[in-house]
């Protein structure tokens, strides 16, 4: 009867450390989406920031300058 008591009290013991295992996946997983979700709206915005400078400049381009920029 104590052996079985004890394979019990492991198998309880393990599946609680896999609900903890579980749960702590979970929220590294939920952490880096939001870490990359982060990254890609940094990455989109630096990009659309870039946009911006580069339409800024143009207008102020010579003609040679445009001409060398678009070949």
């Amino acid at each position: 009867m104590a052996k079985y008591d004890n394979l019990v009290n492991k198998h309880v013991m393990v599946k609680n450390k896999l609900m903890t295992l579980k749960k702590t996946s979970e929220s590294r997983r939920h952490a880096d989406k939001k870490s990359r979700v982060s990254l890609k709206k940094k990455d989109h915005n630096q990009k659309r920031l870039e946009v911006e400078r580069e339409k800024n400049r143009l207008p102020n381009l010579t003609i040679e300058e445009e001409k060398r920029l678009r070949a």
